[in-house]
C-alpha cells in the first residue's frame, strides 16, 4: 500500500513551506510514506488474523449447536412416536369396550 503521488507531493510541500530543505522535505516524505505502508500492512495482518480466529470460533460454535440441534430432533421424534403408540393403544382399547358393551 502506498499513498499517491499527488498526496506526497502535498506532504513534501507542507514540509518545504514548514521550513524544511526541498531534499530533506522529500526524503522524510519517501519515509513516511515506507513508514505508513509498513504500519498498514502490520494492521491488515491483525485484522486478518483476528477475523480468520473469528470466523474458526464461530465455525466451531456453530458445529456444536447443529449438533445439540440433531440431538434434540431425535429426541423429540422418540417422543412422538412413544405417544402416537399410546394414542393407537388407548383407541384400540376404546374400540375394543365399545364393541363389548354394545355385542351380546
Amino acid at each position: 500500500m502506498s499513498i499517491s503521488s499527488s498526496d506526497l507531493f502535498l506532504l513534501r510541500q507542507g514540509l518545504v513551506d514548514a521550513g524544511m530543505k526541498q531534499e530533506v522535505a522529500e526524503k522524510v516524505a519517501i519515509a513516511m510514506e515506507g513508514a505508513m505502508a509498513l504500519t498498514l500492512d502490520q494492521v491488515l495482518e491483525k485484522w486478518t488474523a483476528k477475523v480468520e480466529h473469528d470466523i474458526a470460533a464461530l465455525r466451531t460454535e456453530l458445529k456444536h449447536d447443529i449438533e445439540v440441534t440433531r440431538k434434540d430432533i431425535e429426541v423429540t421424534k422418540r417422543d412422538m412416536t412413544i405417544r402416537l403408540g399410546l394414542m393407537l393403544a388407548g383407541f384400540a382399547g376404546l374400540i375394543l369396550s365399545g364393541m363389548k358393551m354394545f355385542m351380546p
